[in-house]
């Protein structure tokens, strides 16, 4: 019996001692960088690159949307400059303005 529970004992402890070795092996890469399985490698490489696809996709995105933003300020500009208004609304108040002013050179 001593002899089994001795085998058993030393059984255990190898046990112990292979995962302490697999977690000190685990730290240590982790300290170095390095990942710790080709699986992990190949895992982190998804993420990366998946990463880089949603960065460039919000980029162009923005890029547009300051593209459309500039053309929408250069076009107002240039209804100013050449003395048009920039909308509708501000079409009809333009007319009341100048129907308002013939009214009282007219009076």
């Amino acid at each position: 019996a001593d002899a089994r529970r001795a085998a058993l004992e030393a059984e255990e402890e190898g046990k112990v001692r292979a995962f302490n070795a697999r977690v000190t092996e685990a730290a240590r890469k982790r300290e170095e960088g390095a990942p710790c399985s080709a699986d992990g490698a190949d895992a982190l490489r998804e993420k990366l690159s998946a990463a880089d696809a949603r960065r460039a996709a919000l980029e162009a995105e923005e890029e547009g949307k300051v593209r459309a933003f500039n053309a929408r300020v250069t076009e107002a500009a240039r209804k100013r400059e050449e003395g048009a208004p920039c909308s509708a609304d501000g079409a009809d108040a333009l007319r009341e303005k100048l129907s308002a002013a013939d009214a009282r050179r007219a009076a």
